[in-house]
């Protein structure tokens, strides 16, 4: 995510392939919570600069995450 200049790029499409899971296909759902996880914690561990340049766009991606990732989780 942080190699080059197109992280806002990346990030609205992270977002929008995230906010465009279907969390419940039976063919996904075991590995959602896991995937989502994944992508959370390396929202999180992102260094402090790109952190505070994209801080809306990361923080609605972490949350995403946690929520999808466990809304999944408490289904299985």
């Amino acid at each position: 995510l942080q190699r080059d200049e197109a992280v806002a790029f990346k990030l609205d499409w992270l977002q929008l392939a995230v906010l465009g899971l279907d969390a419940s296909n039976p063919r996904i759902a075991d590995h959602v919570p896991a995937v989502l996880g994944q992508v959370k914690t390396c929202m999180e561990g992102l260094p402090a600069p790109l952190l505070a340049r994209h801080r809306e766009r990361i923080s609605l991606l972490v949350h995403v995450c946690q929520s999808i990732g466990s809304s999944a989780t408490r289904r299985a």
